[in-house]
């Protein structure tokens, strides 16, 4: 009776007009789900087993590596922000290569990490070409990295378990010359540090530095970064080794999510930066300029802006999501007809865009004259005037009381460009409501779904009972679902939402190649910020490989076979969900589905000029004539005959460097002959050349990330 009971609630909370095979809200890259169905699983589910640690657990459970500060190379002195600017890098544009043997995972990871640095700072990771200093990613024993530039190749180890791009960003982070949150001066003012919990002989973990060393750039005690320690970091009995002063932090530190505003900040200061590489345009509608759009006057009505308490069968925004707060670019209600509003120029420096924007449609009567729809508008670059639309999107339909999500990567004509949203009613009691529209310079993920009404979603079920969302899509055709536990699975604790992603037939398997493999999984709940450029999703990934599970998960799947799926029971405290952050906005929560084939990912970045000594790893020491060496470090990767690797022999060494000494030789005694009469023209061509280098076509040169490979820079 419970099961029918609760099919029966699922039924009216999600299904319109009382067909549960209602078309779809949307379609460009996702869907709202509109019907649900709780079931007890007997399906073949496996958890990812990722470990789910910390970069400082990773690295505890490794040999000795000699760190110090949990994953840090050694160096002469240790700093939060680095005082001494010569180890600043030189430029914004930092090379980086990957190694030989950098698994898939791992390089999706970076990729990721790279990406959010550009969306988010001036720091862009270039493909190393023939640059002396440059970063090296590779997968050591554990996570780790030097403070701030060395001015030689140096290395990042990404190992197993530090895939993730926050553990990515905070590993870079470190290579920018920034250390750990809890190291400040003032760190005392915001946590207790617990010595009876810590491991004796890792007290050193948690060294604290003086404002002599360190630096705080004006920037506040973060809680949120994501170079603060986690709350059970070296514990030696599961008990916290760092307690928050305020206690409603102390299950948010340790986050690797992505960067805080606080890690923005302190980035964007010590690398003077104005915009992000990347652009993001986010309009809640909250201003009175209405984020510079603009009415056009050749139609019917307008869209005005309109606080929600003025609206009784509106309620909320999709800004705030709380009863009569917030405004929204309603469309007129004193008539019937057409409405065109126009975005400012909007400038791009990636031809791919990622838009979002949140509507509302709810009509008197079911009409099929009622739309809401995206142009796109080449723009005159002299004038700004729109010279041709290009529609992008068309939603039709009554979709109820709610506030839904559309979604869609589109391709910019030029470097600026104008969005022209338009909304057509045929009845005066139609509400018709655009809110909260997000641009970004890059492409959208590949799908994601909306659930609404989640509170009694959630309030309806025990552990065990699962929603199945219906099929999507990837890029190339293979057919997916998800599957949600709010409550967890069975014989769990309900403190985790759990999710899992398993292949489904589709109807275009038999043109497909099989198994499955090498895709790079991420699945996030979004946190629906107004604001896309401070977002931090909660995300967990995997790549898909041959031997997970019963070794046929990927396999093509059969119409009544088993249905498989592989994913997280821990994938956020429910907790986290309801109480923090913007998760869960107008009682709705929103999955996004991320699949990247990983097949041909190329090896980036010429590393033919390293020169590695087989067996042990060195790291200069500053002020020292000596090298310090980990004492059990793994030894760099095997040699290859592989060009991108490029590794060479102690006698070839020896024979490069005597030939070269004797070279620099000639050359020194040529330029003594010569200087008298050049020295004052080999100085104007240093000059020529160091302004070459920091030109701004050089700055806005993007990188050759795999994801963005086909794009076509503007």
């Amino acid at each position: 009776m419970r099961y029918l009971t609760l099919f029966l609630v699922a039924l009216a909370i999600f299904t319109v007009q009382g067909e549960p095979n209602a078309p779809k809200i949307t379609g460009k890259g996702g869907f709202i789900q509109k019907s649900v169905e709780f079931v007890k699983s007997n399906n073949k589910e496996f958890d990812y087993e990722d470990g789910d640690l910390d970069i400082f657990d990773i690295n505890a459970n490794s040999h000795d590596l000699g760190l110090i500060d949990g994953d840090v190379i050694p160096q002469a002195q240790e700093r939060s922000a680095v005082n001494d600017v010569s180890r600043y890098w030189p430029t914004t544009l930092i090379p980086v290569a990957y190694g030989q043997s950098l698994p898939l995972l791992a390089q999706a990871g970076i990729d990721e990490a790279r990406l959010e640095y550009e969306m988010r700072t001036c720091i862009r990771y270039i493909d190393r070409t023939d640059e002396d200093s440059f970063i090296l990613f590779r997968p050591l024993s554990g996570c780790f990295s030097s403070i701030g530039c060395l001015g030689i190749p140096q290395q990042i180890s990404i190992g197993s378990g530090c895939e993730k791009h926050g553990t990515v960003q905070h590993e870079l982070m470190h290579a920018l010359g920034i250390y750990h949150q809890q190291s400040r001066p003032d760190r005392d003012n915001y946590v207790n540090i617990e010595l009876q919990n810590i491991q004796e002989g890792t007290e050193n973990n948690f060294n604290k530095y003086d404002f002599n060393t360190v630096d705080d750039k004006r920037v506040p005690y973060d809680y949120e970064s994501v170079m603060h320690y986690s709350d059970q970091g070296f514990s030696i009995n599961g008990q916290p080794t760092i307690v928050t002063k305020d206690p409603a932090f102390q299950f948010v530190i340790g986050q690797r999510r992505t960067f805080s505003e606080g890690d923005v900040q302190m980035i964007n200061t010590m690398y003077p930066c104005g915009d992000p590489l990347r652009h993001s345009f986010s309009c809640g509608f909250e201003v009175e300029n209405e984020c510079g759009y603009t009415q056009q006057t050749d139609d019917d009505m307008n869209f005005v802006q309109t606080a929600v308490a003025d609206i009784p069968t509106l309620g909320t925004d999709n800004t705030f999501g709380q009863k009569n707060e917030g405004t929204v670019m309603l469309l007129e209600s004193s008539g019937v007809g057409t409405a065109n509003m126009a975005s400012m120029r909007m400038t791009t420096n990636s031809s791919e865009q990622c838009l979002r924007y949140s509507y509302y449609m709810n009509l008197n009567q079911d009409n099929q004259r009622a739309e809401i729809s995206v142009s796109l508008g080449e723009i005159d670059e002299v004038t700004g005037e729109i010279i041709s639309l290009q529609r992008l999107d068309s939603i039709k339909n009554d979709h109820g009381d709610y506030w839904n999500l559309e979604r869609l990567t589109f391709y910019a004509p030029a470097k600026h460009y104008k969005l022209v949203f338009s909304a057509t009613n045929s009845d005066i009691k139609d509400v018709i409501a655009i809110d909260d529209i997000q641009i970004q310079d890059r492409a959208c993920d590949t799908t994601y779904v909306q659930v609404h009404d989640y509170t009694q979603v959630y309030n309806s079920v025990e552990e065990g009972d699962a929603i199945f969302t219906d099929t999507m899509y990837t890029d190339d055709g293979y057919a997916f679902q998800l599957k949600m536990y709010p409550r967890g699975r069975e014989g769990r604790d309900g403190t985790y939402f759990s999710v899992y992603f398993g292949l489904v037939p589709g109807v275009n398997d038999d043109e497909l190649q099989w198994p499955f493999l090498n895709r790079h999984v991420r699945v996030q709940m979004e946190d629906q910020d107004a604001d896309v450029r401070i977002s931090m999703n909660q995300f967990y990934q995997y790549l898909t490989e041959s031997d997970q599970g019963d070794g046929t998960l990927w396999d093509k799947p059969t119409e009544g076979g088993d249905f498989k799926q592989l994913g997280f029971s821990s994938f956020i405290r429910n907790s986290d969900l309801f109480e923090t952050k913007n998760f869960l906005k107008n009682d709705a929560i929103v999955l996004s589905i991320q699949i990247r084939d990983m097949t041909n990912a190329p090896q980036r970045g010429n590393i033919g000029d390293i020169f590695e000594t087989p067996g042990e790893l060195s790291f200069t020491v500053e002020s020292s004539n000596s090298s310090f060496v980990p004492p059990s470090l793994p030894p760099p990767e095997p040699e290859s005959d592989s060009a991108a690797e490029g590794l060479i022999s102690f006698s070839s060494a020896i024979a490069v460097a005597l030939v070269s000494s004797f070279l620099v030789f000639l050359m020194m005694a040529t330029v003594l002959l010569c200087i008298s009469n050049s020295h004052q023209k080999s100085i104007n061509a240093i000059t020529k050349v160091t302004a070459k280098r920091n030109t701004i076509k050089d700055v806005e040169t993007f990188h050759n990330l795999n994801y963005l490979e086909n794009e076509e820079k503007v």
